[in-house]
């Protein structure tokens, strides 16, 4: 996971620190990459606390590296782009919106049973929920 600095995806969000996560986004199992597999984004400020490789020098070798696989899994770059122009514009958004819709009434059905937890001030859950056992 390569961490990008000043990137503007943490300022579009209005976030200190985004993780653009592939598995949960475009397909990837949590086995085929390990959980986390994508970059971590954030803002120059807390740039000086990210870790670097132990190893191999990555960048300008000032904290952008937060994995013990210096340039991450090769393999799940083309699967993410193969996935991502197979189902174009249109269907990235329609598989995001089945994901939140899934997640919603999951977590609906479950909520007589077991506590949900982190749920917005609308009582809903974005593309996962988690339960408290």
């Amino acid at each position: 996971m390569n961490a990008m600095l000043g990137n503007t995806a943490p300022g579009l969000v209005g976030a200190d620190v985004c993780h653009l996560n592939l598995h949960k986004t475009f397909s990837i199992p949590h086995g085929g990459g390990g959980p986390g597999v994508g970059p971590i984004c954030c803002t120059k400020e807390l740039s000086h606390y990210l870790p670097n490789h132990n190893f191999i020098p990555i960048g300008d070798n000032k904290g952008t590296q937060v994995s013990s696989a210096p340039y991450g899994s090769a393999s799940i770059l083309p699967i993410s782009y193969g996935y991502i122009k197979t189902v174009g514009k249109k269907g990235l958004l329609d598989s995001s919106q089945v994901a939140i819709l899934n997640a919603n009434y999951m977590a609906k059905r479950l909520e007589s049973n077991y506590k949900i937890l982190y749920r917005n001030k609308f009582n809903h859950c974005a593309h996962e929920f988690i339960v408290d056992l």
